[in-house]
């Protein structure tokens, strides 16, 4: 793939992906949450897929527990500052296939800070 780089969120456990299938480079993100009946059809849908002959992942990266764990490493102060704000925006990068995650704050005015970023290559 020679585009460009592709911002997905918010994530709260859910899986980002960047793939080849039919000689096309792809990137996805893979909802991981339970439906009403108690599915994970999104997260079912994407292990399928994997198993499929000529399927190659590139790169993949869960978001599962990574804001508890940095809410663990807060100080009270931030953590009263930032807490019911923060999300996780992944940007996938096709072409070295690396998976950046930020951990953001996002205000009332839907500005965001970035508080926390790491990549996954």
């Amino acid at each position: 793939m020679t585009g460009g780089e592709v911002i997905s969120g918010e994530f709260t456990g859910c899986i980002m992906g960047i793939y080849k299938q039919g000689g096309v480079v792809s990137v996805n993100h893979v909802d991981t949450e339970v439906d009403g009946n108690g599915l994970l059809l999104q997260k079912d849908a994407w292990a399928a897929q994997k198993a499929t002959a000529g399927f190659q992942v590139y790169n993949e990266h869960s978001t599962k527990g990574e804001l508890p764990k940095f809410f663990n490493g807060l100080s009270e102060q931030k953590l009263q500052k930032y807490g019911t704000g923060m999300l996780i925006i992944c940007v996938a990068s096709p072409s070295d296939h690396a998976i950046t995650r930020a951990i953001v704050y996002r205000d009332g005015q839907h500005e965001y800070k970035v508080l926390d970023v790491t990549t996954n290559t």
